[in-house]
């Protein structure tokens, strides 16, 4: 009868190693569908992606093989301009250059091409470190918002989000508008990434902003409200 039990221990503890190892390692208050064997892409760029390979994988890539960034002084300095109006809308290519210079260098710094478009991505020690991408509404329906479209592309990498409290906000008349978001928390434990989605309005159009970060949107908050004010 010992024998048998033994047996049975032995068999018992043989079938649980063998699940631990086959078993997938989902970082606590994560859903499966959000743990991620690979980082998220996004138009070609990803949390931890090196200056280099950012410069040959995100859109820009096109304008990024006109300059070296080991070399900005044959870059050009004139600066891109908004339409007929020739409002300055973006900085040079000889900026740009020296901006991806210093961030390769391993200086922390945000790089917009656009003044007037809410895109930027922030590189520290050399690699990405936030991310922020429009979503223009499809234009065989220009007044409609991206929204369920973002949902549904994000949803089927990384599951459902975590977070889906609105986003309210006010204009100097009073009046408060309410907008949709959601965020998504990616990563091991102790090596967390984030991605939010949120409506909003650019140029008359209905977008969808989505950002990449290594940090929380607590954190980003607690950011803002450790830096002086803008308006007082």
């Amino acid at each position: 009868m010992k024998s048998l039990v033994l047996i049975l221990l032995l068999a018992s503890c043989s079938h649980a190693q063998e699940w631990a190892k086959t078993a997938p390692a989902f970082a606590f208050g994560q859903t499966p569908q959000a743990q991620q064997t690979d980082p998220l892409k996004v138009k070609g760029v990803y949390l931890g992606q090196t200056v280099q390979d950012y410069l040959f994988s995100s859109q820009g890539k096109a304008r990024y093989a006109k300059f070296d960034i080991k070399d900005c002084s044959k870059a050009s300095k004139k600066r891109n301009l908004d339409g007929p109006s020739d409002r300055v809308a973006g900085p040079s290519d000889r900026e740009i250059c020296e901006q991806f210079t210093r961030a390769a260098a391993g200086e922390k710094i945000t790089v917009r091409l656009s003044y007037t478009i809410p895109e930027e991505t922030t590189f520290e020690h050399g690699v990405v470190t936030d991310f922020s991408e429009i979503v223009l509404p499809d234009m065989s329906d220009p007044l409609a918002s991206p929204w369920d479209k973002v949902m549904y592309d994000l949803g089927k990498k990384i599951g459902e989000p975590h977070d889906t409290t609105p986003l309210v906000t006010q204009n100097g008349f009073g009046a408060t508008f309410t907008y949709r978001s959601a965020c998504w928390t990616l990563g091991e434990v102790g090596h967390p990434s984030y991605v939010c989605a949120r409506e909003d309005r650019w140029d008359g159009l209905k977008i969808v902003l989505v950002r990449l970060s290594s940090r929380s949107p607590a954190d980003r908050q607690r950011e803002l409200a450790n830096k002086p004010s803008v308006i007082d």
